[in-house]
């Protein structure tokens, strides 16, 4: 029996609940989307700054990138400046406008980085007063110039560029190292010549800074107008006067102080054996258009004539031959002197190589350190003046008498120096061979191991960095004497005695008096110099004994030597210095273009050497009127692409004419220096509107849009600085070219 099945039980249909929101919850959401997007509006500016602010970040890293490749790789030397003075301060070439550190070295219109007006920068504050502690301490702030890189150049530059990134201002943080003396002010050491060669010859303005002309016998020396004198002789106008020749050859080797009067035969001397009649390198080189001038002591003044064949000494006789012209005879008189020169220093010092046969020419000197300058002199003139011969004689050649695989003969007494009749010789090939290579060996030697024996000049194919001395201030022994330099100048009447000028004062040439006590740290080296002998610039001037070893002579220009630490080792934290980059909308400022530059030091002004003015009256060669100190002020040109350092860092920019009163937006392009290749330049000069223009006066287009601008920002105002980067870097004490 089966079960009966349940029955199916079906229930009603029934409508799916209702979903949604309450009031209340619908309030809460709107609250929560509003709080969402209020966030992320609240984000917008702090992103905007955050962008903002990495933009500047890679502007200071590119700027600081761009300063230091410039401060490795550019120099502070200026070709259009003097570099030579009779005293330590005479030139501004050992001021501190022009030492190795980074914001000197580079704070100018050729480099890019100019300084804020004081008065402006210390309206700016910083994070702990950093921007006010640096200006307390000397220091500048800085800004870059309008353009992308270095130079303001004008002529490529677009009228209004970018100048975003002029709001970025920096400043070098941190005490500079005692930098090295880079050019000794008294005698721009090293000199340079080709080797072999002759006498060293330096251009000269013929004044009273060169010694004295003497045509006797005893005490020989002369200086010649070369290659030509004046452009009225060239053209047969005034023919033969010469009464302007600026460029004297002078024999800078044969100067008083530099060690040996006997190079003065080598380079020119009156031959005995033919009166009327001169031998030596300069007469056979320069043949026909030497001169010489007598003296007029009447009028106390030299004037220009001609050397001639029947003159006698002072003589003011014209016409007839001007001396001989190169030959064979002239270039054997040459060999002659130089012949004379060895054999007479061989037998005082006794060289380590023979001089009238072939020998080892790498043979090391035997004669005493101190002398060893004299093996080099001597083998130098000799392989100069027996090469010469090459000129004129054939290796072989049969047709002929003598060439140089027999032999060319120099007889004895060729030349006659007052009695001292030059030596025979026989000068062949393999002779000449051996001059040229010991001249090299012992020119090449001597330069690397005497850095400081100043004897020689150095080999023009060898400079190298270890050619030149380091030298430094010695800032813990007294600074050099008070008062004027000594007067070493010649008197017309007097041809060795010292005397003071007898037209004007030394306060007429320098500019100051012995009240003023001008000082200067004395100089000091690492070792002894020997032969410091006279400058090329100042013949006249011997500079004063070197130190001696472990301590100073008081009436020196060097100082103790026990005090040279540039060698010392050091930690590399002490050469850190640091950049430290900002940014202030410091255009903003009301007055941000008519503000005066930054102080400027005064050695940023390019003032030449003292001179003579031989202009000053024609028909003489040698004068006793000497440039005033407001004349030394005018005669250096301002060559823009060669004064790299000197000048205002605003040059380019600066106004010549006060804006005080000029309406807002006024056209400046023709009140600006610039780079305009002008006569007188505006910043050039001793007048007062020159003087204001060099120290920026009347302010300067700073934006270089070449309009005048005010911004809206009065001048009460205080701006916030905003750090962006700092940056640290290696301050170098010995100025070098680094890659």
């Amino acid at each position: 029996m089966t079960k009966a099945a349940s029955p199916r039980v079906i229930l009603p249909a029934t409508r799916a609940p209702r979903l949604g929101f309450t009031l209340f919850e619908v309030a809460i959401s709107l609250g929560l989307v509003a709080f969402g997007v209020v966030s992320v509006l609240m984000l917008f500016p702090s992103g905007l700054k955050a962008q903002q602010m990495a933009r500047f970040q890679i502007y200071a890293a590119a700027k600081a990138e761009e300063m230091i490749e410039q401060f490795n790789g550019v120099q502070t030397s200026n070709p259009a400046v003097d570099s030579e003075g009779l005293e330590m301060w005479d030139q501004p070439v050992s001021y501190r406008a022009q030492t190795c550190d980074l914001e000197s070295k580079l704070s100018s219109h050729r480099y890019g980085i100019m300084p804020l007006p004081l008065e402006l920068a210390r309206r700016i504050d910083s994070d702990g007063d950093e921007i006010k502690d640096i200006l307390d301490q000397g220091g500048y702030i800085y800004f870059s110039q309008p353009l992308a890189s270095t130079g303001t150049e004008e002529q490529g530059a677009a009228q209004a560029p970018p100048n975003e990134a002029q709001r970025m201002i920096f400043a070098v943080k941190g005490y500079a190292q005692e930098n090295c003396i880079a050019s000794f002010p008294m005698k721009n050491w090293p000199y340079h010549t080709p080797m072999p060669s002759p006498p060293l010859q330096f251009g000269h303005m013929a004044d009273k800074f060169l010694p004295r002309r003497n045509y006797t016998e005893s005490g020989y020396s002369n200086y010649y107008s070369w290659p030509w004198m004046d452009i009225d002789d060239q053209n047969a106008v005034n023919a033969n006067v010469r009464n302007n020749a600026e460029n004297f050859c002078f024999p800078w080797e044969c100067a008083l102080g530099n060690g040996d009067p006997d190079i003065q035969k080598v380079y020119d001397w009156p031959d005995t054996t033919r009166p009327g009649k001169h031998v030596g390198y300069f007469p056979y080189a320069c043949g026909r258009l030497w001169e010489r001038s007598g003296f007029n002591s009447s009028a106390n003044e030299f004037y220009p004539t001609h050397l001639t064949t029947d003159a006698t000494p002072g003589s003011t006789t014209t016409g007839g031959d001007k001396g001989e012209y190169p030959s064979r005879p002239s270039v054997l008189r040459y060999v002659a002197c130089t012949l004379w020169y060895a054999h007479t220093k061989n037998t005082l010092h006794a060289f380590g190589g023979p001089i009238d046969t072939p020998g080892d020419p790498y043979a090391a000197p035997t004669c005493a350190e101190e002398y060893q300058w004299e093996e080099v002199q001597a083998f130098r003139f000799l392989a100069h003046a027996a090469t010469c011969l090459t000129g004129w004689y054939s290796y072989s050649n049969a047709a002929e008498t003598e060439d140089l695989s027999r032999g060319v003969h120099i007889t004895a007494g060729l030349v006659s120096f007052n009695g001292l009749p030059t030596p025979a010789g026989l000068i062949t090939h393999n002779l000449v061979q051996y001059y040229h290579e010991r001249a090299l060996f012992l020119v090449n030697r001597f330069a690397a191991k005497y850095p400081y024996d100043w004897a020689v000049p150095r080999p023009l194919a060898r400079v190298t960095m270890m050619d030149f001395p380091l030298l430094e201030a010695d800032l813990f022994s007294p600074a050099l004497p008070t008062g004027l330099p000594a007067n070493p100048l010649y008197n017309s009447t007097n041809s060795t005695g010292a005397i003071t000028i007898d037209n004007s004062s030394w306060a007429h040439i320098f500019g100051r008096t012995n009240t003023d006590n001008p000082q200067q740290w004395r100089a000091l080296s690492p070792e002894p110099i020997r032969h410091v002998g006279t400058s090329a610039t100042f013949p006249t001037n011997p500079i004063t004994t070197p130190m001696q070893v472990g301590g100073y002579d008081p009436t020196s220009q060097f100082g103790d030597i026990d005090h040279f630490n540039l060698t010392a080792k050091f930690e590399a934290a002490e050469r850190c210095r640091e950049l430290v980059f900002w940014t202030a909308d410091w255009q903003s400022y009301e007055d941000f273009e008519t503000l005066p530059s930054a102080p400027v030091d005064a050695s940023k002004y390019p003032f030449a050497s003292p001179r003579c003015d031989w202009h000053a009256f024609n028909n003489r060669v040698y004068t006793q009127i000497t440039r005033q100190f407001s004349d030394r002020l005018w005669d250096v040109q301002f060559r823009d692409e060669q004064l790299w350092s000197y000048r205002n860092p605003e040059k380019s920019l600066l106004y010549f004419v006060d804006p005080t009163n000029l309406a807002t937006g006024t056209d400046m392009s023709n009140s600006m220096v610039l780079n305009k290749p002008w006569t007188d330049y505006p910043d050039k000069g001793t007048g007062d509107q020159n003087r204001k223009t060099f120290n920026g006066m009347y302010g300067a287009d700073r934006n270089y849009n070449l309009k005048l601008d005010r911004g809206p920002v009065p001048k009460s105002v205080r701006l916030r600085a905003t750090s962006v980067s700092r940056f640290n870097y290696y301050d170098p004490r010995v100025q070098a070219i680094l890659r």
